[in-house]
């Protein structure tokens, strides 16, 4: 697949993949990178989301909305804009905690942003059920 060019004329990462899993009281949100992952992750509390900003990176395929099924988040939003992608997640209202880290390559996996949502609250689930993990892309 050829590289995609950003704005400022160098190759933007692709992110090739996403998936989602989901723990009693944790939901995951695994994005695949074609090469190192620079982000910006931040919470807004009214309406409840979650805003990723990538820079200089840009989606093979938008992830499919049952992607998320069971997971607080209710809807997945990609804009592409400036330097790269911003992601927002709406939330189902729940309260949650956002983690995000990186993952080096690691055998066949590349690079990897994680994004763990944590249900924190009266609202959050004791005992959910877990979930199949999910996933969308190109592998």
């Amino acid at each position: 697949m050829p590289a995609v060019e950003s704005p400022g004329g160098q190759s933007a990462e692709r992110v090739t993949d996403v998936r989602v899993g989901r723990t009693p009281g944790r939901t995951r949100i695994v994005f695949d990178f074609s090469g190192v992952p620079r982000y910006h992750v931040s919470t807004i509390a009214d309406p409840h989301r979650v805003v990723i900003e990538l820079e200089d990176a840009q989606f093979v395929a938008a992830p499919a909305a049952t992607l998320f099924i069971g997971t607080p988040v209710v809807h997945f939003e990609s804009d592409a804009g400036g330097n790269g992608q911003r992601v927002v997640l709406d939330l189902d209202g729940s309260s949650v905690r956002a983690e995000a880290f990186v993952l080096k390559p690691y055998e066949d996996a590349g690079h990897r942003l994680v994004l763990d949502l944590y249900e924190v609250g009266e609202d959050a689930p004791g005992t959910a059920a877990s979930l199949p993990v999910a996933s969308v892309g190109a592998r």
